[in-house]
């Protein structure tokens, strides 16, 4: 059986953190060892941790960065395989851990990533965008999808990811980045000729009711990421945008009429202006990109 090591960074998570290290405790395969690395909370998050037996890692906020705070964790690690997750990732089941690691048994498959479910709050859009990007059937992505997937290929995600240590170690883990970090390791993976795998038996209840404004902010953040890391050369990016409107538009007729119908094509407007904005960040001036970005503009 293979060692687990699971990685968690925190912020004032102790609402959804006892439900993850509580479903944690009783997978049907062993988790070896958690990691929680917290970027000196507010709240009781470090004291939740603590009550699970697990000794929290403390970092200052100004620290965190998507990548190489995980990189951090998963140095000091011990696990031939580390699962990564989001402190608001709650297991569904028992199997989700054995689920999600069966597939790197496969020598070719480096890494995994489950299905993520929307919680009971979710609203209608958000029910249908966790649908579309995590279905119920699996899928084995490598580099000779590209050319039928584009940038979908590199789709991968950190909410409840799985990667085989070894390989981590010696493509020098995650890039340095405020987003993206997943996606990125996904196409390195994926040019070095290695397979990733999407399961959707390893499930996690994942899901956010975001505003119109953290909405547009979250896609302007994804699109210059994506742009300075030149993912955008991928032409699918906008065929994949008109099918998520499409597809959208059918499932909120026929789940919530024309006024959730509506609301959705206004989450995707203020989704698309914040995607087109993105996309020309190197132009616009740090004053103002500080009020386009969750993340307070330029770095």
């Amino acid at each position: 059986m293979k060692s687990v090591s699971v990685i968690i960074p925190t912020f004032n998570g102790e609402r959804t953190l006892p439900q993850l290290l509580g479903g944690l405790a009783s997978q049907t395969h062993k988790v070896d060892e958690i990691i929680v690395v917290d970027s000196s909370s507010d709240d009781n998050t470090r004291d939740v941790a603590s009550s699970f037996g697990i000794v929290p890692i403390l970092i200052r906020r100004e620290e965190f960065n998507h990548g190489s705070t995980r990189n951090m964790a998963a140095s000091v690690a011990k696990g031939e395989i580390l699962v990564f997750m989001t402190q608001d990732a709650i297991p569904a089941n028992k199997e989700m851990i054995e689920n999600l690691i069966k597939p790197l048994d496969d020598e070719r498959v480096v890494c995994s990533y489950g299905r993520h479910i929307p919680k009971e709050d979710a609203d209608l859009t958000e029910r249908f965008s966790r649908g579309f990007n995590y279905p119920d059937y699996p899928l084995l992505k490598g580099r000779d999808d590209i050319k039928r997937l584009g940038i979908k290929t590199f789709f991968f995600s950190n909410v409840c990811s799985a990667i085989k240590k070894k390989v981590f170690d010696e493509v020098n883990g995650f890039d340095a980045v405020d987003m993206n970090e997943d996606m990125l390791f996904a196409e390195k993976i994926i040019h070095l000729g290695y397979l990733i795998a999407y399961c959707p038996e390893a499930q996690v209840f994942h899901s956010h009711n975001y505003s119109h404004i953290e909405q547009f902010k979250r896609y302007f953040d994804i699109s210059k990421s994506l742009r300075e890391r030149k993912l955008l050369k991928y032409k699918t990016v906008e065929k994949e945008g008109r099918s998520f409107v499409k597809e959208g538009v059918r499932f909120c007729l026929q789940k919530g009429g024309l006024i959730e119908t509506g609301r959705f094509f206004v989450s995707v407007f203020f989704r698309y202006l914040g995607y087109q904005l993105g996309k020309i960040s190197d132009v616009i001036p740090s004053s103002i990109e500080g009020h386009l970005s969750m993340y307070g503009g330029k770095r």
